[in-house]
């Protein structure tokens, strides 16, 4: 198991976008996508401690472009289809059978979108958007992150398709599992999650909860731990 100063140490590299625990057995992979500021809502180092127990191998992946992964990845891919490329060949190389992804807030957009694209098994994620389209955006009245977003729009050889994970997803074979959890008293997580819950292969479990922050509350009340105890059930 790698250790949490070798973490620590990986971390403090700003240059490396992923950092890969390849030391289990197992041929399964839990993939963590970082969100706005390479966080997953808690600490990145809090949630390699969560995640340690697990017995798989395990990956953590930072935008650190901050521009939702569309930019590709510094000295790995310069866009997202090449970010997928680069994944699937990790997985030859490391004998994987089954792909888990987690992720919150920013990190659940990428989550759910890797997922699709990866036809990844299990899906984790936490308050995702499911669109970024400006025009559908507009008309919900969604204005966070307009910066990050301005970016993916102007960013060269984007690939719109990726800007509306319903319409992608609907175009999938759907053996993909997700589980996605939101604050049912914030309108925006709402409308994003539950626009969702038409296809049979997406469970969504709605929080007595206003923030964005919803992980930070499961967290406080010892509910995130027990979900992440179960991601490869």
């Amino acid at each position: 198991m790698v250790s949490e100063v070798d973490f620590l140490s990986e971390l403090k590299n700003s240059k490396n976008a992923i950092f890969t625990d390849a030391s289990s057995d197992s041929s399964t992979i839990i993939i963590a996508f970082g969100g706005m500021k390479g966080n997953m809502g808690i600490p990145v180092f809090e949630f390699f401690k969560i995640l340690s127990p697990l017995d798989a191998k395990k990956m953590f992946i930072r935008d650190l472009d901050q521009n939702l992964y569309f930019g590709g990845l510094p000295r790995i891919a310069n866009s997202i289809d090449g970010i997928v490329d680069h994944l699937k060949e990790t997985f030859k190389e490391l004998g994987i059978k089954r792909v888990v992804i987690l992720g919150n807030s920013a990190g659940a957009n990428a989550a759910v979108l890797f997922g699709i694209l990866l036809n990844a098994d299990k899906v984790v994620a936490f308050s995702p958007k499911t669109f970024i389209a400006p025009l559908k955006r507009l008309l919900f009245w969604d204005h966070q992150w307009w910066k990050n977003h301005l970016r993916v729009y102007f960013t060269k050889g984007v690939n719109s398709d990726y800007w509306d994970l319903k319409k992608l997803l609907s175009k999938s074979d759907k053996k993909t599992i997700f589980q996605l959890y939101y604050s049912n008293q914030n309108r925006i997580d709402s409308m994003h999650c539950e626009r969702m819950s038409a296809f049979p292969n997406v469970n969504i479990t709605g929080y007595e909860y206003k923030g964005h922050d919803l992980v930070r509350y499961l967290k406080k009340t010892g509910e995130l731990q027990k979900i992440i105890s179960r991601v490869l059930d």
